[in-house]
């Protein structure tokens, strides 16, 4: 291979020179390519990183709006149903005596000025709570002492119905997520 026509007019101590100086060029270029490329994968990094927190930590764990019933895991089952009553008298709700061991439903409970209504169904180790919320109506003398209907109690911001279903299900200890 010949050397290039520059190299040869220049002389030898000339052509070393130019030949370290272009290999020096060439390892530069070489790092600042790598050092570019590892830029633009810590960025792709980045974003991935913001968007799996933004959108998959979301829709897994967290509360949507309109979701009406909280579902709670427990391992201890053996006294699930006193747990369960223990946490609704707890949140000053007063428990319907009818019986039956696997649904648990109250009165309506004056709240925060709605009236609220809860129903706990234990199914295994799984506690499924809902409720139901009336607003006050005012007659000629003032308030009256129960709502003439009741709607389903659903999350969304400022929710006090949901508020309450939340409170009585952080006493029952148990793993909480969320369904419609």
């Amino acid at each position: 291979m010949s050397d290039p026509p520059v190299l040869r007019q220049a002389g030898p101590l000339a052509a070393i020179g130019i030949l370290r100086h272009l290999q020096t060029y060439n390892e530069c270029k070489s790092q600042s390519i790598l050092f570019l490329k590892t830029i633009q994968w810590f960025f792709a990094m980045k974003a991935t990183l913001i968007l799996f927190i933004f959108f998959g930590l979301q829709t897994s764990y967290g509360q949507k709006s309109d979701d009406s019933k909280i579902v709670i895991k427990i391992n201890d089952t053996s006294s699930i149903y006193q747990q369960v009553k223990y946490s609704l008298v707890n949140s000053n709700f007063i428990v319907k005596d009818n019986g039956n061991k696997d649904t648990l439903e109250t009165y309506y409970q004056e709240y925060e000025g709605i009236y609220c209504v809860a129903k706990a169904i234990i199914k295994g180790n799984t506690i499924i709570l809902s409720g139901a919320y009336g607003l006050k109506k005012m007659d000629d003398f003032g308030y009256t002492q129960a709502p003439k209907g009741y709607n389903r109690i659903t999350y969304f911001k400022g929710s006090k119905g949901w508020k309450l279903l939340m409170k009585v299900a952080n006493k029952i200890n148990g793993q909480i997520t969320f369904e419609k």
